[in-house]
């Protein structure tokens, strides 16, 4: 009786780990689904959301950076501005403006084959003042975005870790809860698949992958924004006193306390900093190594080609 017993239980939880495969690889494309869904909606739903008037199209700019610019002075300059970033004529940009953000700054989103560099109102009058460098490094930042394809890795993950929270965690929590708690309060002894059993330890490793996914996330979205300062000064020509300003203007008005530098999604004006000036010392190092293995070279050649003494 024993072993009927524990055959039918064996062969139970070989059906329940069977269907549990198929859900759990049906949840997963269902996951990436809803996450591309997410990522292509975002960006529009951003545009409608904030009522952000449209500049100029990306045919606009298109024909602008083939000298199409007519009469318009800061058509043609941001024409110069794309064509210094080197974009490719299927990566153009449109540009919009944010009325309502009065900082001198900007921001790019989009998905693949539309993308969208938002200037914000308080970054416009620079470009006709002693600060037009500022403007320039601007949009140059957020064109390095564009070339590096980032804006679409940025969005993806954002759309992953939203789909992750409400899809994934909230559902797993939720159903370890209602385990526990009906079976504290109905006396039932349920028999799970081996390596599972609803309680703190399933709780606290979903809180753990939660976690983990999000360092990845803000890693993401820290490096791309260090990656496209490092583009914009030493492949698109800005000027770097722009960084410098904003890091000193920013030292002293930044709060004491703030997050670990591996959970947050930006980093702060001196640390972007600093990492241009690690650019330029392995620059440095790299040519000295060069040099030297060039000289080494010359000295080998000259030796090769010396005159043999006569016998």
């Amino acid at each position: 009786m024993g072993l009927r017993f524990h055959q039918e239980l064996v062969a139970c939880r070989a059906d329940g780990a069977r269907t549990a495969l198929y859900a759990t690889l049906l949840c997963t494309a269902g996951v990436a689904v809803a996450a591309v869904l997410l990522y292509r909606w975002l960006p529009r739903w951003r545009q409608r959301k904030d009522r952000l008037p449209e500049l100029y199209s990306a045919q606009r700019i298109a024909a602008a950076v083939e000298g199409d610019s007519g009469d318009d002075e800061r058509l043609a300059h941001l024409a110069r501005l794309v064509r210094r970033a080197k974009l490719p004529r299927d990566r153009l940009p449109g540009f919009v403006c944010n009325p309502r953000a009065l900082s001198a700054g900007a921001v790019t989103f989009g998905s693949v084959g539309r993308y969208t560099v938002c200037l914000n109102v308080g970054l416009l009058p620079k470009r006709t003042t002693e600060d037009r460098a500022h403007f320039d490094a601007v949009v140059l930042h957020e064109l390095a975005h564009v070339r590096n394809r980032d804006v679409d890795l940025a969005y993806l993950a954002v759309a992953l870790w939203r789909v992750f929270l409400t899809a994934v965690l909230l559902p797993c929590l939720a159903l370890n809860a209602a385990l526990v708690l009906h079976d504290r309060f109905q006396g039932i002894e349920r028999a799970y698949w081996d390596g599972y059993e609803p309680g703190a330890k399933t709780a606290l490793l979903a809180v753990v992958l939660t976690a983990l996914v999000y360092v990845a996330r803000a890693d993401i979205l820290r490096h791309r924004e260090l990656v496209a300062d490092r583009d914009a000064v030493f492949e698109s020509g800005s000027d770097r006193e722009v960084w410098s300003k904003q890091a000193e203007s920013r030292s002293a008005a930044s709060p004491r306390l703030r997050l670990p530098r591996f959970l947050r999604n930006h980093s702060t004006w001196s640390e972007r900093l600093a990492e241009m000036v690690q650019r330029d010392m392995l620059t440095a190092r790299e040519m000295t190594v060069s040099k030297v293995r060039s000289g080494r070279i010359r000295r080998r050649a000259m030796r090769g080609r010396a005159p043999k003494p006569v016998a």
